[in-house]
Formats: structure tokens, C-alpha cells, sequence
């Protein structure tokens, strides 16, 4: 019978071989993969901080609120006129407490402009306070010659006036704040009384002469008593004119022009 043959032991040698470079290849690959992604994607970077106890974490302080400056108005404007650059430093863009007198009172479009007398008769410092119902109800009870303390942000908006923004006034003791236009605040300052009338509905009786101080000394105030009203007006002629269509009869007054 004849034997069979045997295998090559060259053979299997070199499947073993080749087998252990594959395996090995294989392994340093899955390796180098691991290393690259960085071991899986479920691994987050650590945070420093992250694991420090809730404790030891405070929140940030709130910022202190700034102590107002302290000055007169006539103070306000001579030191302006006396060095600009210092005023700057010492007062612009700062919250002030300004002590004055009041030298008008007039409605300034989207404003009321309460001034104070100043050191110059050419410069008023100008509280613009914002129109709401607080604040109308505020101004119409000042009048020109009263001292008053205004709080408010010192600006350079004025081309020749000192501007005072976001302004508040104190009154009867208390602050009352003036919020802006759009606010729903309701007035915090009692009604006005009722000017003199001939009769419920009737007209206005009124002199020329108290017709015109009113004016002067708070245009706020005489715009809600007189202004679109009927009136009766007693006085003194001082002239007559034709103008037009019209004859007009001027009355004497306090102002002269």
C-alpha cells in the first residue's frame, strides 16, 4: 500500500508567520485609535473648578451704589467757568445733590425744564425731568423762587447751560421719583386745586397782571390752569391796535415785554 505524503513543515512555518504580523498589526491599530479619539466619546475634559463644593463657590457682589456730590448750583456753575478740565473730573457724568432757587419753570417738549439761578445770568442749570403723571403733578406745584434740592446726573448736553439728567426732587420731606414717559406709575403728589371759576363750567376769573406772573413763574402750571380755557380777564388798557382782521387791546402786565 502505498504511504501518503507529509506536509511541508516550510509551509505551515510561514501561515504561522504571516498569522502573528496580522494579529500584531491589528492590536497597534485599535491602539493608535484609542489614542486619537481620546477614549471613547462619552469622556468629557474636566473642568477645573467643576469639583469644588458648592460651598466654597460665592456669588460676585453687587457694585456699591455711588455717593452723590454735594454742591450748590451757583456753585455748580463757577466752578465750571473757573477750570472746565476739573469740572469734568470732579462732576461730569456723577450723581449730584444740587441745592438752588428756582428761576423758571416751562414745559420743554418731551420734558418740563425746571432752572435754578446760577452765578451767571447767561447760564441756568436745567433739570430735565421726564412727563408722566407723578411728575406733572410734581411741577405744578413748584413756582420761581422757591429753593429746592435736585438729584440728578450732571451732562454736557447743554451748549451753554448745565444739563441735569434722570433728575428726582425732593419735596415735603420725601424723594419723589420721577419715572419715564412711558411708566404706569400713578401720581404720588396731591391734586392741584381748582383756579377761582364764576361758577362750575364757567370762566376763569383772573387779573392781566396774575395772568402774566403765573406764566413767568411756571409754565407747567399755567398751561393745566389756563391754557384752551375760557377766562375772564380784568385790567388795565395800555394799547390798542388794528391788526388785520382784528383789533387788539393790550393789557398792562408785570412782565414789559
Amino acid at each position: 500500500m502505498p504511504r501518503s505524503p507529509r506536509p511541508r513543515r516550510g509551509g505551515l512555518l510561514r501561515i504561522v508567520k504571516w498569522g502573528g504580523i496580522i494579529l500584531c498589526g491589528l492590536i497597534v491599530l485599535v491602539i493608535a485609535l484609542a489614542v486619537v479619539t481620546g477614549g471613547g466619546e462619552d469622556d468629557e475634559p474636566t473642568i477645573a473648578g467643576d469639583n469644588e463644593s458648592p460651598a466654597l463657590r460665592t456669588s460676585p457682589r453687587p457694585a456699591p451704589t455711588p455717593t452723590p456730590v454735594i454742591v450748590t448750583a451757583k456753585r455748580l456753575n463757577k466752578d465750571k467757568e473757573a477750570n472746565e478740565v476739573a469740572w469734568n473730573d470732579t462732576y461730569l457724568d456723577k450723581q449730584a445733590q444740587i441745592a438752588g432757587d428756582i428761576s423758571a419753570i416751562a414745559d420743554a417738549g418731551g420734558y418740563y425744564d425746571v432752572k435754578l439761578r446760577s452765578e451767571n445770568p447767561f447760564m441756568d442749570l436745567v433739570c430735565k425731568i421726564n412727563k408722566s403723571e407723578t411728575s406733572e403733578a410734581l411741577v405744578t406745584r413748584l413756582s420761581a423762587g422757591q429753593s429746592v434740592t435736585i438729584l440728578g446726573r450732571v451732562t454736557d448736553d447743554g451748549i451753554v447751560d448745565i444739563v441735569i439728567k434722570d433728575c428726582s426732587i425732593p419735596l415735603d420731606g420725601q424723594v419723589v421719583a420721577l419715572p419715564a414717559p412711558d411708566s404706569a406709575a400713578e401720581p404720588a403728589i396731591a391734586d392741584i386745586s381748582a383756579p377761582s371759576t364764576a361758577g362750575e363750567g364757567g370762566p376763569i376769573l383772573v387779573t392781566a397782571e396774575e395772568l402774566s406772573s403765573e406764566k413767568a413763574s411756571n409754565e407747567v402750571a399755567w398751561n393745566n390752569r389756563y391754557l384752551g380755557k375760557q377766562a375772564v380777564i380784568s385790567g388795565e388798557v395800555a394799547l390798542i391796535e388794528e391788526a388785520g382782521s382784528y383789533y387788539d387791546v393790550k393789557l398792562l402786565s408785570e412782565d414789559l415785554f
